[in-house]
């Protein structure tokens, strides 16, 4: 018995002093890890402020191609359809290359911690650490023990394939999101002389019809919506594809016929506020500011109160 106690003194001497770490929280304690953060969010913090900015202006253009789709010149139509084409490739190539980085990141620095993982916890022995619940959502754990997030954090800055691998990030060329927007020709409702915004006009008559209709579609979508992103085959993909096309073929059916009935009833509406001192050619500009406008003067501060308080044009709008 009393041979036995060294053995149980030495053994106890060698046990490891208690560890854990979370992979999700070792990332944190990495001056690589943050380096390569920092500059993926500020490279796709430019894009998505980007995006942010030309979204009101893609919506109204789309809206308004569709609205006018009976009275406007052919080539306004394709150019809107170009806008909406170059916008949606752009988008998809930004999402694309996120999502391939993402997945990098994970790999990268996964691989990192895994090569340094034995000789950052020399001493400890290591549990790995989950927390759940609230816990999870704070960053914190119950684990017992040293937290070695930040020594192995500490370890993954020293390795010499992790620093060639964020270097390899941080000079990834990134997509671009850039729209070349021109301007375009002035619709004709009385004439082409002076123009009405046409998203100031249909925001204060006609916004919501334009909901509705916006909300059928969406609905519409929605039933294709999931075989579309993440259909098993590319047959049920084609199928959903095909199907979102005919939908937004629909959609624009109806907007055009909102749009001309609209706009029969604003031209009625121009022509009896002649007489009350409204331009004799008006026209509307269906492509925003942002994209390049329209040539000639916007009226749209000036006639869309004489329009509001045209009884005749609001009751026919009903």
């Amino acid at each position: 018995m009393l041979a036995a106690l060294p053995l149980l003194l030495c053994a106890t001497s060698f046990a490891g002093e208690p560890g854990y770490y979370h992979p999700d929280f070792v990332g944190p304690h990495s001056a690589l890890f943050e380096k390569a953060s920092a500059h993926v969010s500020e490279s796709f913090g430019g894009i998505q402020a980007e995006m942010a900015r030309l979204s009101p202006d893609l919506v109204a253009l789309d809206q308004g191609a569709s609205l006018c789709a009976e009275r406007a010149p052919e080539g306004f139509l394709t150019y809107a359809t170009e806008i909406r084409r170059q916008s949606n490739g752009q988008t998809a190539q930004v999402q694309a290359f996120v999502d391939t980085l993402v997945d990098d990141f994970e790999v990268t620095f996964g691989g990192a911690m895994e090569r340094v993982l034995e000789a950052a916890t020399v001493g400890y022995d290591v549990s790995l650490c989950r927390a759940e619940g609230i816990h999870a959502l704070m960053g914190r754990s119950q684990c017992e023990g040293t937290d070695l997030a930040p020594i192995i954090g500490q370890h993954m800055d020293g390795d010499a394939e992790l620093m060639d691998d964020v270097d390899e990030i941080i000079a990834l060329p990134w997509p671009s999101f850039e729209l070349q927007g021109r301007a375009q020709p002035v619709i004709p409702i009385t004439g082409v002389g002076s123009y009405l915004d046409l998203d100031a006009l249909t925001d204060a008559l006609l916004r919501d019809a334009i909901a509705q209709s916006k909300a059928r579609h969406a609905e519409a979508l929605e039933a294709v919506e999931a075989d579309l992103e993440e259909g098993d085959t590319q047959a049920v993909r084609s199928a959903a594809l095909e199907k979102a096309q005919d939908y937004r073929a629909l959609y624009e059916r109806d907007m055009a016929q909102l749009g001309e009935g609209f706009l029969d009833s604003i031209q009625a509406s121009l022509l009896r506020l002649q007489k009350k001192g409204a331009p004799a050619a008006v026209g509307v500009c269906a492509n925003p500011q942002g994209l390049g406008g329209c040539s000639g003067e916007d009226v749209t501060e000036a006639v869309l109160p004489l329009l509001l308080a045209d009884k005749k044009l609001l009751k026919a709008l009903q």
